[in-house]
């Protein structure tokens, strides 16, 4: 079998800086996060070279992995650094971060949905052709492209919180304004995630009432042919019984009477 190789040479190059130019970042890199990598290039030295593409016509050359690097390098005011050159076309280039991510190398899924984007609208892949190279189905990218429905300000909101991809799924699900709704619950309320969930899942319906409880409302009809039934059978029984009618502050009350004394109804 042969393998596709994208390198010129296996040579590790000592590449300047400033011939170096960077194509496009996906996402926010935190400050914090290029001085800690600085904070390493100076006590361990680049464990890992920069991977480059030739730029057309010229000794420039386009980053295609490791801009965090670059920047903690250019942090440190290095002059130039170790560097692998591929032999990459732009729309190729575009896939070694998703490559690398199949093999260990950790972008976000805000990350990975902007570069399948990218690669699509702009790299002329079709969905079938980044299915073969990523080994991925087509269910699965049309599923990471739809992260792009959150707009980037709740992108970094709920990596910032540290929400996993489940939540960001389930909550470009919703309409636009719930969304929102739902990002601002979390914030005012500080909900983890597992609280934030719940304001996901629909509300429940209402229980049936429990058997044998009445409910409803009775009519004045019913009630009082109730009454006058029950007098008649004590009429016919031999007893005497008579119902009276008043009205109490714009309520109806019947009493049922017997001999003198009386039952209220």
């Amino acid at each position: 079998m042969e393998v596709k190789s994208y390198f010129y040479n296996s040579k590790i190059l000592n590449v300047p800086l400033c011939r170096i130019e960077v194509e496009r970042i996906t996402g926010e890199i935190e400050e914090e996060r290029i001085v800690a990598v600085a904070n390493s290039i100076r006590k361990n030295g680049l464990l890992e070279p920069l991977l480059l593409r030739k730029k057309p016509g010229g000794e420039q050359y386009f980053l295609v992995c490791g801009v965090t690097r670059y920047l903690a390098l250019c942090y440190l005011r290095a002059v130039s650094a170790p560097a692998i050159v591929l032999s990459l076309t732009a729309a190729e280039a575009g896939l070694v971060p998703l490559i690398r991510q199949k093999t260990g190398r950790q972008l976000n899924c805000f990350e990975q949905a902007r570069l399948l984007y990218f690669l699509l609208q702009k790299g002329r892949y079709t969905k079938q052709e980044l299915c073969e190279a990523l080994d991925l189905t087509t269910a699965e990218i049309e599923q990471k492209l739809q992260l792009l429905r959150l707009t980037p300000k709740q992108q970094n909101f709920l990596l910032g919180r540290g929400f996993g991809v489940t939540f960001a799924y389930r909550l470009c699900a919703l309409p636009p304004k719930q969304r929102q709704e739902i990002l601002t619950k979390v914030l005012l309320q500080n909900l983890t995630e597992p609280k934030a969930q719940a304001l996901l899942d629909p509300p429940e319906p209402p229980k049936p009432p429990k058997a044998g409880k009445v409910c409803g409302v009775f009519s004045e009809r019913l009630v009082l042919n109730s009454i006058n039934n029950l007098a008649a059978q004590i009429n016919k029984s031999g007893g005497k019984a008579t119902v009276v009618t008043s009205v109490l502050e714009n309520q109806t009350q019947y009493t049922l009477v017997l001999h003198g004394k009386g039952i209220a109804g």
